[in-house]
């Protein structure tokens, strides 16, 4: 049975959770594309890289230039995920090795972009990014060019369930046990139990520190975004 996954994205000046500023310049989404979302326990599971103005984008090729963490973490186990020999997609593969939830993590390096007026601002209107456009007023620079540093961030959660054939039922949830984040430079760090019926909360944090006045926007896949809420924490109500 094929689930819709809700995504969470954060924006945030120069660095986003799910960001574009890259080909295609006027996509503003990235994401962690697992081949399985409730993969089976010890069979090896892909995972691309995305992009696009909402889904399904498409496959960011792994450049070793582009990656500055790319990890897998189930219980207290963190370990890197390496590019695959002689591919450059899917970025990464893993056995899952224990049931329950297992989260990976990416953080881009760096980069600079360059965007002609006209076109940085459809991106500051489209992003709901209104205090950058009141600034750039202000300041007399709406003729000119708008220029970011911006890294991208991501993370996915995965159900891992024991290996069957043929369709399963979700993997058996324990009580749900707050995770620590993994530590990337913006990250989105869970307060609330993903499975559990009711809103999700979520905390953004920059550099490890509660983010605030940031715009946060909920989607669903195959929909429009469901809401957007200031930081420093938010809760959404998932959508039926």
């Amino acid at each position: 049975m094929q689930q819709k996954q809700p995504v969470l994205a954060a924006v945030l000046g120069t660095a986003a959770l799910f960001v574009a500023a890259g080909p295609p310049l006027l996509a503003h989404d990235f994401w962690i594309e697992p081949g399985s979302f409730r993969p089976e326990l010890g069979r090896p599971l892909g995972l691309e890289l995305r992009v696009g103005d909402r889904f399904p984008g498409e496959i960011v090729r792994r450049d070793p230039t582009f990656v500055k963490t790319f990890v897998v973490r189930a219980g207290s186990d963190v370990k890197a995920l390496p590019a695959l020999p002689g591919r450059t997609a899917p970025a990464a593969a893993f056995r899952p090795t224990e049931p329950g939830r297992t989260t990976v993590a990416f953080e881009s390096a760096p980069r600079f972009l360059e965007l002609e007026p006209t076109r940085f601002r459809s991106y500051l209107q489209e992003e709901g990014l209104t205090d950058v456009l009141a600034q750039r007023r202000e300041n007399g620079e709406t003729q000119e060019p708008g220029r970011e540093h911006y890294a991208r961030c991501a993370k996915v959660l995965l159900d891992v369930g024991e290996s069957e054939t043929g369709e399963r039922e979700p993997p058996e949830q324990g009580p749900w046990k707050y995770e620590p984040p993994i530590g990337l430079t913006l990250e989105l760090e869970l307060l609330s139990d993903p499975n559990a019926d009711g809103p999700l909360e979520v905390r953004l944090l920059d550099r490890g520190e509660p983010a605030r006045g940031v715009l946060v926007t909920c989607v669903r896949c195959g929909e429009a975004p469901a809401g957007h809420a200031p930081s420093e924490s938010t809760s959404q109500e998932p959508s039926p």
